[in-house]
């Protein structure tokens, strides 16, 4: 992570969890600002607001997921999803990759100006 400011990932996408993620920051003033407002929202950080069953699906779920077959079906859903909508006229980020499917709101919605913010019209 020296080549970043910072990561997150979600677990429920990530790591096959119900629940969980992480934020990593090579900013420790920022990281301890974040820490307090986890806090507030999530719990403390030593256990990230976490059941102990949680922690062992994400243990479980991290190892799983970069099996082989699992990491091909993941990718081949997306590009599925995104050959879909690509077909019906929808614009989307290309190429699909293997993680999202990212709908072109610029493309989509011409008529609306950028200060207006079309993805989050869409």
């Amino acid at each position: 992570f020296g080549y970043c400011d910072g990561a997150c990932m979600s677990a429920k996408k990530d790591g096959m969890s119900n629940i969980g993620g992480f934020l990593a920051l090579n900013d420790d003033v920022l990281a301890q600002k974040c820490k307090n407002m986890l806090i507030l929202t999530e719990g403390y950080p030593t256990y990230g607001g976490l059941a102990g069953y949680d922690l062992e699906a994400l243990a479980v779920g991290l190892e799983e997921v970069l099996h082989e077959d699992y990491l091909q079906y993941r990718i081949r859903s997306v590009e599925y999803l995104g050959d879909r909508l690509t077909k019906a006229g929808i614009p989307i980020v290309q190429p699909p990759g293997g993680h999202a499917i990212y709908i072109d709101a610029k493309a989509m919605l011409p008529h609306i100006p950028l200060d207006q913010f079309p993805a989050w019209a869409l």
